[in-house]
Order: C-alpha cells, then structure tokens, then sequence
C-alpha cells in the first residue's frame, strides 16, 4: 500500500511515535557490541528499526538524502555495529581491525556473499541491491554476526533511548509501517497521512 500522488499535490505529515519492550529488563542479555548511540543489551529498543514499506517515487525525491556507502567494521572479534540499515545500491565496506584473519559471509536470500580470509589492515566491500535482511557471520570466528536491513526507500528512522522515533515528512495518502527489531517478532501498521496533521503510533515490541 503507497500514497497516490496528484499534480501538484505538496501536502505533507508526519509518522512519529514510541516503542517499547514487554521485555523484563532484569532478563536482558548483554550485546556484543556496547556503544554510545546503540543498546548495550539485547532487547533495547535501540535496536529497532521503523520504516515505510512503499513510498511514491515523486514522494521519495522529497524525502532527505541518505549515505550511498556505509561500513561494518571487524574490531575485537566483533562486528560493528551489530545492526546496519542502508538502501538498495549501498556499498558497504568490511575493513578489517584485528590482529586475526576473518572470512566474512551471509547465505541470505536478499544477499548471498564469501569475502574469504583477509587480514589485519584489509578490507572487502559488497553492493546490496534489494531490500531484505542479510545476516552477516564469519566463518573463522562462530560468534561474530550482524544483521543489515536493507530498507526498500529513504522514510525510515531509528528510536532514541526512551523509544521515540520520528519518520521524515511523507506526502498525503495510505502507508504501511514496519518496525524490525532482532529479537522480537516484526510489528506491521496501516497509516494515513493527511495534510500536516501529526500520526502517532504507540507500539509494543515483544506482546
């Protein structure tokens, strides 16, 4: 479901809202990959990913422009950040920190890949060209994983620590909302944006 656009129609709203967790917080489980800006446990709400499915493309070319590369670096045995989002046509990049060879690899549908065994000061990059979720290991190393979402157009965001998160301005019209999270079952919604009225969604990961 996308928006129908008229001539001349400029009309804009906005999508924002909050997740939260029905996750005990006493149950969390550390993440590989503590930062600043990302969840230090695993079913933090950082960790989501809220995005439009569908987009009218006169809509998108309004929406604000995002990176067309990205990277996912190889340092302490981890990969970081444990979560990337990027577009169809990102060139992401795997450059390696670690004193160790890695061989990093997905067997994904959205995106099959075998970087092979590369060292310290190395790097390898892979075009991702549909949208989909690509699960990236490596092969010399069982505990090393990330996960990209590859987002099928520009209107998606990531929430902040309280679980807020605003969507760029859309065109009026119909949209379905997904949130991803890794660790709980995906959350689908219909939304109608009209005019420069304000949608707010209240949404619980996990229930």
């Amino acid at each position: 479901m996308s928006t129908s656009l008229g001539a001349g129609d400029v009309h804009q709203g906005v999508i924002r809202g909050t997740l939260s967790t029905d996750a005990p917080t006493d149950s969390a489980i550390p993440s590989q990959e503590p930062s600043a800006d990302r969840a230090s446990v695993r079913g933090s709400v950082l960790d989501a990913v809220v995005y439009v499915e569908e987009v009218h493309p006169r809509g998108e070319s309004r929406l604000p422009a995002r990176y067309t590369s990205s990277r996912l670096e190889l340092k302490g045995q981890t990969l970081r950040p444990r979560i990337l989002v990027v577009l169809p046509g990102t060139s992401v990049e795997f450059p390696n920190h670690d004193s160790l060879f890695h061989n990093i690899f997905s067997v994904s549908p959205a995106k099959s890949f075998d970087l092979g065994r590369y060292g310290r000061g190395e790097s390898k990059r892979v075009t991702f060209d549909k949208p989909g979720l690509v699960n990236v290991y490596c092969k010399l190393h069982p505990n090393m994983a990330a996960y990209i979402l590859v987002v099928p157009n520009r209107a998606f965001a990531r929430p902040d620590s309280s679980g807020r998160f605003v969507l760029p301005p859309l065109p009026k019209g119909q949209y379905v909302v997904n949130v991803w999270h890794p660790d709980f079952p995906a959350i689908r919604r219909e939304v109608t944006v009209t005019g420069d009225k304000k949608q707010e969604l209240v949404m619980t990961l996990g229930s």
